[in-house]
């Protein structure tokens, strides 16, 4: 995977803030601005920091449009700007990041006073945050960057809360995804789909990448355009190795994003750019319209159009080869070697990279004790075996097939693999009758 960032997104070479230099001795500051649409004109909201240090103050700008606002925000940093009915909203973290709180107005100079809308639970630490709301359910969402105990091993994960009333939040299950770093989001809703900016640690530069779901937030996928990858925001030439910390508004039927560049250790700015479209073509060219289907042909042998089925062994006789598994065929069945340990695999190989969203295990027609109990699935992203999916304490019902679904599109892969632990009778005997591999 080469990363770029879209090839119509126009870059400015001018820094719109700086917070630090390669020059400079000051300590790098943070990047935290909000870019909204107020009364039909664009406006900035930013936390003044001086030194790297949050002020409780932050600063309203827009344009030829007004003259500079600076309003108190006591007790909240990182802040985003949500609006609705001709009120402007403001969330931000508290200073030793337990606490969300919100202030509102109606004219971005008189203010109310913050207020707590959400609690951390004990050892969790808030951080960006970003609200939208669906206009037909009256649902708002709101992702946060937490560091969670539950998650020793990661930087940050990204939390979902969930509201009906913008100061009254509640955490939903589950965490956006598990990865090592994942933060700084920024959520919008464009008609029934809630998208969502965020930075990803991809080759060894700080990315902002698109996901989106289409059920309020529960489960998302991640897209990277139709070559696989078309990043939101990658860093170009001369930007270092940092594009994070976006925002992003729709003005005029374009969409202007701001971000931070540099490397978030001797130099740090933010700069603009803008996309010739609206923000639905913008979010959309990320999720090219693929027919979700099955991968896999009706097998006659090891390879079929470009198809190539392997696994770690089978029984005896080639009546129990592998690519039995995905020969459309009832009575037929793949069967691991009674002699294997575990764990065993399945694996498919393609000619081309695959997204996978889901698949579906039928176990072989009257044995539904010998599926899989628990397994993996993993896909090969071209340096290493990574896991998409795993489920544990499986049971089956004979003859039908058992569908299990991903938390989003992975990402594209040359090939994937079932790995099974033991069996639901807890044997040796592993005899799987099909797979399918649904994706694009």
């Amino acid at each position: 995977m080469t990363l770029h960032s879209p090839a119509l997104l126009k870059k400015s070479d001018q820094p719109y803030l700086t917070f630090r230099t390669s020059e400079s001795t000051a300590p790098v500051g943070p990047v935290e601005v909000e870019l909204f649409e107020f009364k039909g004109r664009p406006w900035t909201l930013t936390a003044i920091a001086p030194s790297g240090n949050y002020s409780g103050k932050f600063r309203i700008d827009g344009g030829l449009y007004r003259p500079l606002a600076i309003i108190d925000a006591p007790d909240m940093k990182y802040p985003c700007v949500h609006v609705e009915d001709g009120i402007v909203f403001v969330y931000g973290s508290s200073e030793d990041h337990s606490r969300i709180s919100m202030m509102r107005s109606t004219d971005l100079v008189n203010w109310t006073a913050p207020v707590v809308v959400f609690t951390a639970t004990a050892g969790m630490g808030f951080y960006n945050t970003s609200v939208a709301k669906h206009t037909m359910s009256g649902k708002y969402r709101m992702m946060v960057e937490t560091t969670d105990p539950s998650y020793p091993a990661n930087h940050f994960v990204v939390h979902l809360l969930g509201a009906t009333n913008p100061a009254e939040w509640t955490m939903l299950p589950p965490v956006f995804k598990n990865d090592s770093y994942v933060n700084c989001p920024v959520v919008r809703y464009v008609g029934d789909t809630l998208y969502m900016l965020y930075m990803a640690l991809l080759e060894g530069n700080h990315t902002t990448v698109a996901a989106r779901s289409i059920d309020h937030g529960v489960t998302w996928s991640v897209g990277f355009g139709a070559d696989g990858q078309t990043a939101a925001l990658f860093p170009s030439v001369g930007e270092g190795n940092n594009n994070s910390d976006a925002t992003i508004c729709e003005f005029g039927g374009e969409t202007f994003l701001i971000y931070g560049r540099g490397n978030q250790e001797s130099w740090l700015e933010c700069t603009s750019a803008v996309y010739p479209g609206t923000m639905k073509q913008f979010f959309e060219q990320f999720f090219p319209a693929f027919t979700i289907g099955n991968l896999l042909p009706a097998m006659t042998g090891d390879t079929v159009s470009g198809v190539t089925i392997s696994a770690s062994g089978m029984l005896a006789t080639t009546a129990f080869h592998p690519w039995k598994a995905a020969d459309r065929a009832p009575s037929t069945f793949w069967h691991s070697p009674n002699v294997d340990t575990f764990p065993c695999w399945w694996r498919v190989d393609f000619e081309t990279p695959k997204s996978v969203v889901s698949y579906s295990i039928k176990c072989r027609a009257g044995f539904p004790a010998q599926g899989p109990k628990n397994c993996v699935l993993q896909g090969f992203d071209g340096a290493a075996w990574v896991t998409l999916d795993a489920r544990s304490g499986q049971t089956y019902q004979d003859g039908v097939a058992k569908k299990f679904i991903l938390a989003g599109a992975s990402a594209p892969c040359t090939a994937f693999r079932l790995v099974i632990d033991s069996n639901v009778e807890g044997s040796v005997n592993v005899s799987i009758g099909e797979i399918e591999i649904h994706g694009y």
